[in-house]
């Protein structure tokens, strides 16, 4: 345990120092600085409007299903409460 405590130290550091040295390396992408233009944000706001897209229509689709189980469920209990005709 002391071990592997001892190498995330080190590697923290390494980070830490490597980041202060190359700071070119710890800048952000053209998508990050906000360049509207930029064909990476385009994709980006499409990736994400896709996967809304079919976030929503997967929960739309258990909503839908969960509701037609409760009106079947709603029918058989209707119909086991009906009087027996004789």
């Amino acid at each position: 345990m002391r071990i592997v405590s001892t190498i995330v130290q080190i590697g923290s550091m390494a980070l830490a120092v490597a980041l202060v040295t190359a700071p070119s390396v710890a800048r952000a992408c053209a998508t990050c600085f906000g360049a509207a233009d930029d064909p990476t944000s385009k994709a980006i706001l499409y990736a994400v409007f896709g996967l809304v897209g079919v976030t929503s229509g997967v929960l739309g689709g258990f909503a839908t299903f969960f509701v037609y189980l409760a009106k079947k469920a709603r029918a058989a209990q209707a119909k086991d409460n009906q009087p027996a005709a004789q």
